[in-house]
């Protein structure tokens, strides 16, 4: 990281579907330039401002954030799914496909000064696979130490997701006591990170994050005019406009391998029929949501493959917008036992001017097909609870797609470790699986 910033910040625009976001620092270029930050001896200190992310969500949150900068795995993933080294310095899979090896880079040093060991790998990868593989887990034979420098992961069958381990493995030893270039006072909170002095690659030129939490976006955009923030963090696309009209500061925006999903709960009597979750999403037109919510700033959804994968070919099949057919399949439904023959439904929607706007979009063209969706803005913790025990019919959140079809295998599969609702069917598990081997 350059010595001196310009104030920046960074920008979600998750689409229906695919998503986008953006960052923003402060001055007049993006390089050697006057920084608001504070300079000391011991280096700088970045002033970033985070809205909108709950502590106690699972969907992300201050934690997410402290362990991206900690915590370290074996390699991480490229745009298109390929894999970088990075506690690894390289690896190599069997012929049969049963046995990955792994050569571990030397000279890593824990936060607390210990030293990286085949046998701290093995005792972090044993946890954090275990937590984060759900059914494919059960494909690990086992992960032992295989020499000096070296891991092996052995497996029962040959498996697709066998590289995945390289990345949803991460490698810590007790909770927060990680290998990155930064560390937490508190893991459980961390509102403040220390540059690790030892990092393998090299001390971070800035030496110390000051995180602070903010309700709304205006509220962190407000401090950072004032000079009290250097970085804003994810500030969402309701943003963008107001950010992009600012001389001194920079807005630098990407794809997240997030979809923005209506869940429908299979559960609930009104959407047990297949063809009334068949119509609903006929119903919805992907391009025109994008333009009218998100100013189109987002990529529709083509399905829960990552549009960027590098195995996924260019003509894969994708939802379609059939708003007749729509009609015409829930003209056909069952008369429920109330008898009223009309549709509708209530939708949880978290506290969000985008996802608010994603709702009012997606209630008006269901209306073009007779379906009546009610809002209900919900906090995210409550949306969370309802969707973890059922009580909800639909719930609007955000949805993982990639990069690989590993995330996708968690989210959907009825014992993924993303699928916090429990939702899927045989023939959808059978498919997937088809895909894990």
């Amino acid at each position: 990281m350059p010595k001196r910033l310009r104030r920046c910040a960074f920008s979600t625009i998750v689409c229906c579907v695919a998503a986008l976001a953006a960052a923003i620092l402060t001055s007049t270029s993006c390089g050697r330039t006057t920084s608001r930050a504070n300079e000391g001896e011991q280096g700088t200190t970045l002033r970033v401002g985070v809205p909108q992310l709950p502590l106690a969500s699972p969907l992300g949150g201050l934690r997410q954030l402290g362990q991206n900068l900690s915590i370290e795995a074996l390699a991480r993933f490229n745009e298109d799914g390929t894999l970088q080294p990075q506690l690894a310095e390289h690896w190599d899979i069997s012929e049969d496909r049963l046995s990955l090896r792994i050569a571990l880079r030397q000279n890593v040093l824990f936060h607390d000064g210990s030293a990286l060991t085949p046998t701290t790998v093995v005792e972090g990868l044993r946890i954090s696979l275990a937590r984060s593989f759900g059914p494919a887990y059960s494909d690990i034979a086992s992960i032992e130490p295989a020499g000096a420098h070296e891991v092996e992961i052995r497996f029962r069958a040959p498996t697709a997701f066998g590289v995945d381990t390289l990345v949803e493995g991460t490698v810590q030893k007790p909770p927060g006591v990680g290998t990155g270039p930064y560390s937490p006072n508190d893991v459980s909170k961390p509102t403040q990170l220390h540059a690790n002095v030892n990092y393998y690659m090299g001390r971070p030129t800035v030496n110390r994050l000051d995180v602070t939490t903010f309700s709304t976006v205006r509220a962190a955009w407000a401090d950072l005019l004032r000079g009290k923030l250097d970085m804003l963090y994810e500030v969402g696309v309701d943003a963008l406009d107001s950010l992009e009209m600012s001389n001194d500061v920079s807005v630098f925006t990407f794809t997240r391998r997030y979809q923005y999903i209506v869940v429908l709960n299979s559960k609930a009597s009104v959407f047990r029929q297949a063809d009334v979750r068949r119509a609903l999403s006929m119903a919805i037109d992907r391009p025109a949501l994008i333009k009218e919510a998100l100013a189109g700033h987002g990529t529709p959804s083509t399905g829960p493959v990552w549009p960027h994968y590098w195995m996924a070919p260019p003509n894969l099949p994708s939802f379609g917008f059939d708003p007749q057919q729509a009609a015409a399949l829930l003209a056909h439904r069952p008369t429920p036992a109330h008898g009223s023959h009309h549709l509708s439904f209530k939708c949880l929607v978290p506290p969000d001017e985008t996802f608010e706007r994603i709702a009012l979009v997606i209630k008006k063209q269901l209306e073009a097909i007779d379906v009546e969706m009610t809002v209900e803005q919900a906090s995210l913790d409550q949306v969370m609870t309802a969707s973890q025990d059922g009580s909800y019919e639909a719930v609007l959140l955000e949805g993982v797609s990639g990069p690989t079809l590993f995330r996708p295998y968690q989210m959907w599969h009825s014992g993924g470790a993303l699928n916090l609702q429990g939702e899927g069917n045989v023939t959808v598990d059978k498919a997937l699986d088809r895909v894990r081997y």
